[in-house]
């Protein structure tokens, strides 16, 4: 898996997220239900993504809210949230 490969899982978690709530928290039973995949596939995604600064995994990690300013510095649109 490269790095442009990750960068569009990572896009498409943003993008599902943004669909369902842009600045809230969403549970994360709700963006894996939409995804289609398995809830601990995404979990450990997240996870990946909270390491980096790009979400905030709650403590019990059933809600995830997005860290706009950190994934605009990274340089990942969120204007298009339609653009999985």
């Amino acid at each position: 898996m490269t790095i442009a490969d990750v960068m569009t899982v990572f896009r498409q978690i943003i993008g599902y997220i943004l669909s369902i709530d842009k600045t809230g928290a969403v549970k994360v039973e709700y963006v894996a239900q939409d995804m289609g995949v398995d809830i601990v596939d995404l979990r450990l995604w997240l996870l990946l993504m909270e390491s980096m600064s790009l979400v905030w995994l709650s403590s019990n990690f059933d809600a995830v809210s997005l860290r706009l300013m950190m994934i605009d510095w990274v340089g990942i649109d969120t204007r298009d949230p339609e653009a999985k």
